[in-house]
């Protein structure tokens, strides 16, 4: 049998552990009783330092109530009497320089009456000097950033545990932050009491001021529960929630403390006689401000109740409703001016029967005609004869105007539409006019009146008339007709079948020209027989009846006309008077032109008979070479050149212009348009 080896002889046998489950169970619950215990203690105390912050705020305003009480109904004179006197207490214990120089005054004053006068005066203004120097001083430390408390602190601490004053090192780290110099502090401890006096007194009396800056922050930071979270509204805004009302009266009085707190203890005499008033004074102001507001909110909130409730009878009975709404309110007068005003926002907006002037002024009438019983079982009355038109002062006149404001405003929308839907035809006509091709005249002309009918401007589309077919001919019309005037070959017959436009603008220049070549010595039809008889010279007898109806005889005699024409034009642009010279001068010039027929560049050459020789030349009659087309040297005209006789001659043998070319292909489009509009 062994045995215990030594290490184990002392320590015996140990004890085989099971997991024990009851105990496990057992410890959760008392840890879990631990935990709500706690939780019931904090909640305890949270409770009871809420209850003690009302008690305190309670107690405070009792005694802020007693002591308002008691400095209003305290004579002023008397209240300033106390104070000279505690602040005469103060200065006698002053510092011994000042207590010196009293005493040695007050031994001077005691030679003489007006030496003790003069002692007085002196004393008296030394006294007012450290006042004022304390007021100034406070005014300094108010732009440091230092409370009345924190002054005083540095004042009255022991300058031996300077050194090691935690809260010392804090206002002194402050005033130097701000920017104030290292005497600052030295200047709060040795002031003597008449300065400090000034001091605290400035301070105090300022206090108010910032106290009344800070309210509006206070209204409108974040609520807070007793443990510090946020409710999430501001205590403005909680101000008009009854729910709150115990928080709202919390938090106001720890701003109120803390706010106290800066400037001294609740016992402090200076914060009693200066800062409490100053507080109380803000405080009732505010409470005015928010009973006045509180009671316009009411009043606000009545009326929009009793303009649902107007409403709400009026859109399920109609005027019968509102006659019951006003018969059974107690308010008779203030109920019809109700019903009154409501109908007439009505109007205004819109609302009042289905928004038409019609229905509303159907409204207006059967509201006139509502009968209104005075007496209980006598007779009625309109609405209209006791409050409208009947009465002394008509209360349904601002409805009657919103109404017919209404139909105004409609009529004008109407107007405006309509406007809008015109000048929408305008523009629609406009743009699609001016995409067509080949524009007839007649369709502008029928748009335009139109528009004109229903009152639109057509200044747009009068533009168009000239991008017409017609208005395209007549431009090119008026081109072609302007050269023949500033070459003088303007007569009355290219004025026939032109349009109306380029007759009128044209004719008094025919008529001016045919009036100034009729003052010439020679007629013109002298002047026409002399060109025919040298055309007819420069043609043999024989070739001129051909050429004559091959039509190249023609179109030179009335080209040679022209020229003659043209010639005259010109001489009298550049002459002063009339001359016969000129007449002279026109027939040279053009009879020296046939008289050269036979060279090839004159305008009149002749193409001769092919001669016995074969030499070149005509295998015909003789003809005059540029007026015959297909010659070599034919020159196609610009335009018109048909001369009188031509005319006759086309007129009775119309197949004459299929054997040659008499207008220019120009000319030729133009004449084929107004075939197409049927003008001659």
């Amino acid at each position: 049998m062994s045995k215990f080896k030594g290490y184990a002889q002392s320590t015996g046998f140990k004890n085989i552990q099971i997991p024990d489950t009851s105990k496990r169970i057992l410890d959760e619950g008392n840890l879990t009783l631990t935990r709500m215990k706690e939780v019931f203690r904090i909640e305890q105390e949270n409770a009871e330092t809420y209850i003690r912050a009302l008690q305190d705020k309670y107690r405070m305003e009792g005694e802020q109530r007693d002591k308002v009480f008691k400095l209003e109904t305290e004579n002023l004179g008397a209240v300033r009497s106390a104070m000279v006197r505690n602040a005469q207490t103060i200065n006698d214990n002053a510092n011994i320089k000042t207590q010196q120089v009293k005493q040695t005054f007050d031994a001077l004053a005691s030679l003489a009456p007006i030496a003790a006068e003069t002692s007085k005066k002196i004393s008296q203004k030394i006294y007012d000097s450290q006042v004022k120097s304390g007021e100034l001083f406070a005014a300094e430390l108010s732009m440091y950033g230092i409370s009345m408390a924190e002054a005083e602190y540095v004042k009255n601490m022991d300058r031996a545990f300077i050194a090691n004053d935690s809260k010392y090192k804090a206002i002194e780290d402050k005033l130097l932050a701000s920017g104030a110099g290292n005497n600052v502090i030295e200047r709060i401890r040795s002031m003597n009491s008449s300065t400090f006096y000034g001091l605290k007194k400035t301070m105090l009396v300022n206090a108010g001021d910032q106290y009344a800056e800070l309210l509006p922050q206070w209204e409108a930071a974040d609520l807070r529960n007793v443990d510090g979270t946020s409710v999430g509204i501001s205590l403005g805004e909680a101000r008009l929630i009854k729910q709150y009302d115990n928080l709202v009266v919390a938090q106001d009085a720890r701003n109120k403390s803390r706010f106290i707190s800066d400037y001294g203890g609740a016992d402090d005499k200076f914060v009693k006689a200066y800062l409490y008033p100053a507080i109380e004074s803000v405080d009732r102001h505010e409470a005015r401000q928010r009973g006045a507001q509180r009671a316009k909110q009411l009043k606000d909130e009545r009326n929009i109740q009793e303009t649902q409730d107007i409403a709400t009878a009026f859109k399920h009975r109609g005027v019968p409703g509102l006659m019951d709404y006003m018969a059974n309110h107690p308010l008779k007068k203030k109920a019809r001016q109700g019903v009154i005003s409501t109908l007439t926002q009505m109007a205004k907006s819109g609302t009042l029967g289905d928004g038409t002037p019609d229905s509303q002024l159907t409204v207006l009438r059967a509201l006139r005609r509502a009968q209104v019983y005075l007496n209980p079982g006598g007779p009625g009355k309109s609405f209209d004869d006791l409050y409208g038109k009947g009465s002394k002062l008509d209360e349904l006149a601002e409805l009657e105007d919103a109404i017919k404001d209404k139909y105004k405003s409609e009529v004008r929308d109407i107007s405006f539409l309509q406007k809008q839907h015109i000048q929408k035809q305008s523009d629609d006509s406009y743009k699609y006019l001016q995409s067509v091709d080949q524009l007839p005249r007649q369709v502008v002309m029928e748009t335009i009146e139109k528009l004109k009918r229903v009152g639109a401007d057509t200044s747009r589309h009068a533009s168009l008339l000239s991008t017409t077919v017609e208005g395209q001919m007549e431009q090119a019309e008026a081109v072609w007709l302007q050269g023949l005037a500033d070459a003088g070959e303007l007569q009355s017959q290219h004025l026939q079948g032109v349009f109306g436009i380029n007759r009128k603008k044209f004719q008094p220049m025919v008529d001016a020209w045919e009036a100034q070549l009729g003052e010439l010595p020679i007629p013109d039809k002298d002047i026409r027989a002399t060109f025919r008889d040298q055309l007819m010279g420069a043609l043999n007898e024989q070739s001129y009846e051909k050429a004559k109806g091959d039509g190249t005889f023609n179109l030179a005699l009335a080209d040679a006309h022209n020229m003659y024409k043209a010639f005259l034009k010109e001489e009298f642009q550049q002459a002063t008077g009339l001359s016969p010279d000129i007449q002279r001068k026109a027939l040279d010039y053009v009879s020296g032109h046939i008289r050269n027929y036979e060279n090839p560049t004159s305008k009149f050459y002749v193409r001769p008979q092919l001669g016995d020789d074969n030499t070149e030349g005509s295998k015909g009659p003789a003809y005059f070479a540029k007026y015959r087309q297909g010659d070599s040297l034919y020159e196609e005209p610009d335009a018109v050149i048909i001369g009188s006789d031509e005319r006759l001659k086309l007129t009775n043998n119309p197949e004459l212009l299929q054997k040659g070319k008499y207008i220019s292909d120009s000319f030729l489009g133009l004449i084929k348009q107004k075939i197409k509009r049927g003008q001659p």
